[in-house]
């Protein structure tokens, strides 16, 4: 390993330290955990970084389970494109749930 000095203010310093005998390791060691989650996130965070991170559902997706397309979006041709497939949209990707009760 590769020695690296660091400047931190006093408070910073105590978090670590504090941080460091809770977990009863080295304030280095939590330094570097914390270099080695952020540069993770970055890197993931890398692969689109002009957009948000995509959670859930696509857009293409939702205007197939609704079948209409979101007022305002900015991609009015992904709905225009799901819309006018042949056969029109697939509607829900599960259907309505079914209840099945016992005797």
């Amino acid at each position: 390993m590769i020695a690296l000095h660091l400047k931190l203010p006093p408070d910073m310093l105590r978090v670590v330290d504090d941080l460091a005998r809770r977990r009863d390791v080295t304030a280095g060691q939590i330094v570097r955990q914390m270099i080695a989650d952020g540069l993770r996130y970055e890197a993931q965070r890398a692969k689109a970084p002009v957009r948000a991170d995509e959670l859930g559902y696509s857009y293409a997706r939702l205007v197939q389970r609704f079948r209409a397309g979101f007022p305002g979006h900015a991609h009015t041709w992904v709905a225009d494109r799901i819309l006018t497939q042949k056969g029109g949209p697939e509607g829900p990707p599960h259907g309505d749930p079914v209840l099945i009760e016992g005797d």
